[in-house]
């Protein structure tokens, strides 16, 4: 720790040896003008000096009972806005600012006037733990509702903001409900990511960080509270730590408490109260007394007390120094920013620093403390830094040394002894400036070290109690690394049975191989067999195809045999009746043994005869036309006479 206190000290004077305040000291020794007596000269450069060492501190200012004070916490809201308002609007007054942006103050004045006057108020906890229906309760179910359930299917979604009347409070003072997404075993509510959305959606500056916090627990459900779901809450609370140090204040609700009995109300309360303690340990938060309320449709208790204490809070909060240190502090940084870029839009010579002395008088003017004097213009950029500063700063005077400027000031003295007494000034100045700044740094580094230190044995504790949960799971896991090798011996021994089973059935699978390899031998053989028998086969059957044609063809010679044959039989028979009693019967026709019109022809197409026959359903089938009667009767035909 002393190590880093004087590398500290270090950083801090070489830091203030390069601070433009500094240079203004060395430019107010040397720049005197045109003076013509040595000793004139150096007196007037002893008096610049100590106006430029005054214009380093400034001190609280009081002003008259009759005027008040701007950090008088009491006045109504409305009155403190008019009173920043006229403030700055004096220390501006003799720049052109207003004159060049008529938006200046408004945008320089707006993200302090809402921090002032508009706070959220995170309404936290589990899901199904109520949130929502207190909400509406507080509310007395205004428009617009808030809506929400007991499982995460029907839970609030997404964390949404409802305006709260605070009743008597000054009505200047708005508060809203934030309705937040709950916690479960399985996910975080990833309520920062929500809670700065929301300060968007209002037009409020992202620094703005809650003031009071409703943190809500269902008294039937406190064994939902596990180390990993405080654990998730701890990490999201984290985020509500003000870095300046501005305590928040949680207001623990117990809710459904008239699921119990009376007799458990007042340790279900303690118990609430401790796990909110536990959620918000990094928070540097300030727990209340456990507020215990009912909602139900029949029946409502504690709502109003805790509309009442949440007025109460908000109110003591905003009348508080801190809360003053808190908005002089956010104003101090909107001026720096506002008159820094006006100050590059309207570019001006030496109006930086004119700029610098307008923000650096109504930032003490609103912090009830004065500037004694006004900067002085020099090489460099001004100091902007200073004016956050100011706000957090203790009461702080430097007197003028008379009895060394009047001593100064007299002809008698010579000139080495002036300049040896002016050296010895500016030099004890600056070593005094740079070691108080270098002790405020140092004792700054001391805090935070400290406040570091809190946090690393914090951390170690925590650490410990996770060490011994660790070595318990490590207990355990040994247990289980034990059975774990029980059973691998158990498995090693199947694993051995099971290989030499493996071993036999591959001995058994090699016979299996050779057989099926003397199969498929005799199975190629058989196959090499079938195709010789098939080629076999084909011939024959190529063979039978041509018998076949064979005994058609000579089917077609012994049909037209028969036809020749019959034709004869029935030719005699023509001859025989040619010569007997019914020759005109028969006259130049020949008879076929034809029943069909269709075989009649066929047959007559065999004898050479396809156009001399005919074919009639009475008489049958004949050789011949009944126009054609002369030569041989079979070969040019007849006719037929009578009824034969």
């Amino acid at each position: 720790v002393w190590l880093k206190n004087r590398q500290a000290l270090a950083k801090a004077k070489a830091m203030v040896e390069h601070a433009s305040l500094v240079t203004g000291l060395l430019n107010g020794a040397v720049k005197v003008g045109t003076i013509s007596h040595e000793t004139e000269r150096h007196a007037n450069a002893a008096i610049r000096l100590r106006e430029c060492l005054r214009g380093l501190f400034y001190h609280r200012q009081w002003l008259g009972a009759s005027r008040g004070r701007i950090g008088q916490l009491a006045i109504p809201i409305p009155e403190l806005k008019q009173r920043i308002k006229e403030q700055v609007q004096d220390s501006f007054k003799n720049s052109r600012v207003e004159a060049l942006d008529e938006q200046f103050l408004e945008r320089a004045l707006c993200s302090t006037f809402s921090l002032i006057s508009q706070h959220l108020v995170p309404v936290l906890g589990q899901t199904g733990s109520g949130k929502s229906t207190l909400i509406n309760h507080l509310r007395e179910h205004k428009e617009p509702v808030a809506r929400g359930g007991l499982y995460e299917f029907d839970a609030t979604a997404k964390a949404q903001a409802y305006e709260l009347r605070l009743g008597s409070v000054d009505p200047e003072l708005k508060a809203w409900l934030v309705d937040s997404k709950g916690w479960t075993s399985k996910e975080s509510s990833e309520f920062s990511k929500d809670y700065q959305e929301i300060l968007s959606n209002k037009g409020l500056p992202l620094s703005h960080k809650p003031r009071v916090v409703l943190f809500c627990i269902d008294v039937k459900c406190f064994k939902n509270f596990n180390q990993s779901g405080l654990r998730k809450m701890k990490k999201d609370f984290r985020a509500f730590r003000d870095p300046t140090g501005f305590p928040i204040v949680v207001l623990p609700v117990a809710t459904c408490v008239d699921t119990i009995k009376k007799s458990e109300i007042e340790a279900a309360a303690a118990k609430v109260k401790e796990l909110a303690h536990e959620a918000f340990k990094e928070s540097d938060a300030r727990i209340e007394d456990t507020a215990r309320v009912v909602c139900s449709e029949t029946c409502t208790e504690g709502i109003d007390e805790l509309r009442e204490r949440i007025a109460k809070v908000l109110q003591d909060q905003v009348v508080s120094e801190k809360f003053h240190e808190l908005w002089a502090h956010s104003l101090a940084q909107d001026l720096e920013r506002e008159t820094v870029a006006h100050f590059e839009k309207h570019l001006t010579p030496d109006s930086e620093w004119h700029l610098f002395g307008c923000a650096y008088q109504a930032v003490a003017a609103v912090c009830g403390k004065e500037m004694l004097s006004a900067p002085v213009a020099n090489k460099g950029r001004p100091p902007w830094w200073i004016l956050e500063q100011v706000p957090l700063s203790r009461p702080r005077v430097c007197p003028p040394c008379v009895a060394c400027i009047d001593r100064l000031s007299n002809p008698a003295w010579s000139l080495r002894a002036l300049q040896w007494l002016f050296l010895f000034v500016f030099v004890f100045a600056t070593v005094l400036v740079n070691e108080y700044r270098s002790l405020e740094d140092a004792s700054a580094e001391s805090q935070l070290l400290r406040g570091r230190l809190a946090g690393k044995r914090t951390d170690f504790l925590r650490l410990r109690k996770t060490l011994a949960v660790t070595r318990a799971e490590e207990q355990g896991l040994r247990g289980q690394l034990a059975g774990n090798r029980t059973e691998l011996l158990q498995l090693q021994q199947a694993f051995a049975v099971a290989h030499a089973e493996d071993q036999e059935l591959r001995g058994r699978l090699l016979g299996n191989r050779t057989e099926l390899e003397q199969f498929r031998e005799a199975l190629a053989a058989s196959r090499a067999e079938e195709a010789g028998n098939h080629k076999e086969l084909t011939a024959t059957r190529e063979k039978l195809k041509a018998t076949r044609e064979e005994l058609n063809v000579a089917r077609q010679k012994l049909n037209k045999l028969n036809a020749e044959q019959h034709l004869r039989g029935q030719q005699a028979v023509c001859e025989h009746y040619s010569d007997s009693e019914q020759k005109d019967q028969c006259d130049g026709l020949d008879s076929i043994a034809a029943t069909t019109p269709q075989e009649c022809h066929s047959i007559c197409c065999l004898l050479s005869a396809c156009e001399v026959w005919q074919f009639d359903s009475s008489f049958g089938c004949w050789v011949g036309t009944p126009t054609s009667c002369g030569g041989p009767q079979w070969e040019h035909g007849g006719r037929i006479r009578g009824n034969a």
